[in-house]
């Protein structure tokens, strides 16, 4: 393969030989999943905690086939309630991708969590 530059200064004095290797790999697809549970994390013994919405919607990328066996249960959506102690907060929502599939996206990006 010839490569031509419009630019002289930018070609070579010399002529080269070289190799390139191309990958060709399928796409990555989005799904957007609803009803994401969201689990709790670092709560204190003995406190319990109601979290508005409980549930969330969430888009993630990865490759088609993997992606049309995962459910809304298979994500890693959580709140964070380490240190906290009983009161009304708004927390965001975090999540964990994986190497399989990334979670580009969450809806609501906040939750109102009361912690007794």
């Amino acid at each position: 393969m010839t490569i031509g530059l419009p630019d002289s200064i930018a070609r070579l004095r010399n002529p080269q030989s070289g190799t390139v290797t191309i990958e060709i790999t399928r796409a990555p697809v989005e799904r957007t999943l609803e009803h994401v549970p969201v689990a709790v994390r670092g709560l204190s013994a003995g406190r319990r905690a109601t979290l508005t919405p409980a549930q969330v919607t969430a888009t993630v990328r990865g490759s088609g086939t993997v992606l049309a066996r995962l459910t809304a249960t298979s994500l890693d959506v959580y709140a964070d309630l380490s240190g906290l102690v009983p009161g009304r907060y708004n927390l965001p929502v975090r999540y964990q991708s994986t190497r399989e599939v990334a979670i580009t996206r969450v809806e609501p990006l906040n939750l109102d969590v009361t912690i007794r």
